[in-house]
């Protein structure tokens, strides 16, 4: 008696909750859907102004075509904030490809920074090796477009660096 009892508060959960369907979209809803990529450039920029980086990273992984997109303003402005970040950009193979570097107007490089000691026991990096990398990237022509850089590292870079921003 009880497995039928059982057996019928199933079927009439099963019941009540098979007349939900999901509901279909208006066909006004349906010519008002776009892409983010059909929206004006300018304005997408404005968007992407309001959005923190990570977000934007996210956004990059949804398609190559929205990569492609989104690839510039988020490398217009590059602040290598700490000796890891320095590390990890500058021995990313990506960055030697023309079509990302190129990007880049502002870059900020900040090594061995004294803001980072307190708050993370990262280590030291080689500044040397950031600024012979800087070098070779601005030789090679990839900082074509870099308007403003800025080095706030413990020691001055070598003047190879200078001339080879100078010459870019």
């Amino acid at each position: 008696m009880e497995g039928a009892k059982a057996g019928t508060s199933i079927t009439k959960s099963r019941k009540l909750f098979s007349g939900f369907r999901k509901a279909k979209p208006a066909a006004e809803d349906v010519s008002l859907a776009f892409k983010f990529q059909d929206l004006p450039y300018d304005i997408l920029l404005l968007i992407l102004a309001h959005l923190p980086r990570n977000y934007i990273l996210t956004l990059c992984l949804l398609s190559r075509s929205m990569f492609d997109l989104l690839v510039p303003p988020l490398y217009a402005s590059v602040d290598l904030k700490t000796s890891s970040a320095c590390r990890a950009t500058l021995s990313s193979k990506r960055l030697f490809e023309p079509n990302m570097a190129a990007h880049m107007r502002k870059l900020i490089v900040r090594p061995n920074h004294p803001s980072c000691w307190a708050r993370t026991n990262e280590p030291a990096v080689d500044e040397s090796w950031v600024a012979d990398t800087l070098a070779r990237l601005a030789s090679s022509g990839h900082l074509a477009n870099l308007h403003t850089f800025i080095w706030d590292g413990m020691e001055s870079p070598s003047d190879s660096l200078w001339l080879a921003l100078r010459l870019k």
